[in-house]
């Protein structure tokens, strides 16, 4: 007697289709670009934290009150809320970057390398923000010590956690800064 062990083709196609149909309920489940969102948004939570404390650091060492009103981005010209500001795409630490502190200026060294940049380099954003552009945003009063860093969060996770809770004036924003409400 001759004994079959292979698998038809009809049973071939059940289980490939079965595999297809769990593969595309796994995808829609876990929402990749939601997913590659939530890292960028967390890079830039990151990155506005550093920054803000390499400013404080810079403020409690320097003993200089030079500072003035400014508002730069780092790409687009609309800046959050109804402003417009600056491109600066320069990453330098010595006062010519899109954030004019010179880092260098404190004693113990810059703490900071380079002035980070939007994970998304300046791309559209999926947020709907206005503008919708992924950046990063400098504010500046003529107060000295008075600022406000913006980052524009794309991830709905982000937006809903950080975006109308961190203080600051702008829905879908994040905000850091010593003057969150008045800039």
């Amino acid at each position: 007697m001759p004994s079959n062990k292979g698998f038809t083709l009809i049973e071939l196609l059940i289980v490939i289709a079965i595999i297809g149909i769990l593969a595309a309920a796994v995808v829609l489940v876990l929402n990749p670009g939601q997913i590659f969102a939530q890292a960028r948004d967390s890079q830039r939570i990151q990155d506005m934290s550093t920054l803000n404390s390499a400013i404080s650091q810079w403020l409690a060492d320097v003993s200089t009150t030079t500072w003035s009103a400014v508002w730069n981005c780092t790409s687009g010209t609309v800046a959050p809320g109804t402003g417009t500001c600056t491109t600066v795409t320069s990453r330098a630490v010595d006062g010519t970057g899109w954030v004019p502190i010179n880092f260098n200026a404190v004693s113990s060294g810059s703490p900071l390398s380079v002035l980070p940049m939007d994970p998304s380099n300046g791309s559209t954003c999926t947020s709907g923000q206005t503008p919708n552009i992924c950046m990063y945003s400098y504010h500046s009063s003529s107060t000295f010590g008075q600022y406000k860093l913006y980052a524009n969060l794309e991830s709905s996770k982000y937006q809903t956690t950080y975006g109308a809770n961190d203080g600051g004036t702008l829905s879908g924003w994040y905000e850091v800064g010593t003057n969150l409400s008045g800039l």
